[in-house]
């Protein structure tokens, strides 16, 4: 999982991604049928970081 900040007109972005290169089918049907049952888990645990990193940053306080 990585994590991208990029700087917008509206404010700033932070999203996260994950990439995987699967070397055949079969590795890549294995890894669809890990995914689905994991992704739900794994959205969750990402949106609870990015809403922790998101309250952090809005109630900071910031240097005078």
């Amino acid at each position: 999982m990585a994590f991208r900040l990029e700087s917008t007109p509206k404010g700033n972005l932070l999203s996260t991604e994950t990439r995987i290169h699967a070397m055949d089918p079969e590795t890549m049907r294995a890894f669809t049928a890990y995914w689905f049952v994991i992704r739900p888990f794994s959205d969750a645990i990402r949106r609870e970081v990015l809403r922790v990193v998101a309250h952090r940053a809005e109630t900071a306080q910031r240097p005078h």
